[in-house]
């Protein structure tokens, strides 16, 4: 195996990157120094740089075991339990920023656009690993804070009130009749927008829509009526003779003799 001598320390070492970092600029690819020269020449260095510099800009190296820390951003000195959060890259175990000055550069970061489109895709990720978290963080929640949680309700119910309606009203449509909206207007078209039975308008009758008008028994849906046909037939139970019978009561009492 290939040996190298140090030119500092003059001991002679395997020609390995495990004793000399590696230099390209050399022809052997290595340091000229092994790697305990090169530390201690980069110890005297920074030595010498730090002692040339005013008091004020010399560097303040940390102490570990010290209770208290100093905040590069606001220069308070805090107690590290309570001013600064935890952190395993520092060798105290601590952040360098304290909590407020950590909080202000967050929100600040938080108020860009790259930081609000990374929130957002981590909000994205995080809801989608952990929906029963949701539901329970969310029920939780409305138990522990109703008022705020019907006011909320109704100004949601203030601002987007007709399309919460129309939502319902086509979930209603397609659960209860199996009818889709273009459905719905293909039959009132068919109808000329007028009720089946009386022919009424639709902005004339008592409900803003028509009733969808089906058969109880089969399911089948019949046509769209107004609220006062349709209560008639619901009351009447569908039945063709109670209806006739009702007709012919009618006819007995001429529209001159009832008034």
């Amino acid at each position: 195996m290939a040996e190298k001598t140090c030119n500092t320390c003059n001991k002679t070492f395997p020609a390995t990157t495990e004793f000399f970092y590696v230099a390209k600029s050399n022809k052997d690819g290595l340091n000229c120094k092994c790697k305990e020269c090169q530390k201690q020449y980069g110890r005297n260095r920074h030595a010498k740089k730090q002692a040339d510099k005013p008091p004020e800009k010399k560097r303040k190296y940390l102490d570990i075991n010290s209770l208290t820390k100093t905040c590069p951003a606001c220069k308070i000195e805090k107690n590290k339990e309570e001013g600064f959060w935890k952190s395993k890259a520092s060798r105290d175990g601590y952040g360098s920023r304290c909590k407020k000055c950590s909080r202000a550069t967050t929100k600040r970061w938080s108020e860009t656009e790259i930081g609000k489109a990374k929130i957002r895709a981590r909000g994205r990720v995080w809801r989608a690993d952990n929906p029963e978290l949701i539901k329970e963080n969310k029920k939780r929640f409305r138990e522990n804070n109703p008022e705020s949680v019907k006011t909320s309700i109704d100004k949601c119910w203030e601002k987007n009130g007709d399309q919460y309606k129309a939502t319902h009203w086509r979930y209603w449509l397609g659960k209860k009749y199996g009818l889709t909206e273009d459905r719905y207007y293909e039959i009132l078209e068919e109808q000329g927008y007028r009720c089946a039975i009386c022919g009424a308008l639709e902005k004339d009758s008592r409900k803003e829509r028509f009733c969808v008008d089906h058969c109880h028994d089969t399911g089948v849906v019949r046509g769209m009526l107004c609220f006062a046909c349709n209560v008639i037939l619901g009351n009447a139970h569908d039945s063709v003779p109670l209806l006739q019978s009702a007709i012919e009561y009618l006819n007995r009492f001429p529209k001159e003799i009832a008034a």
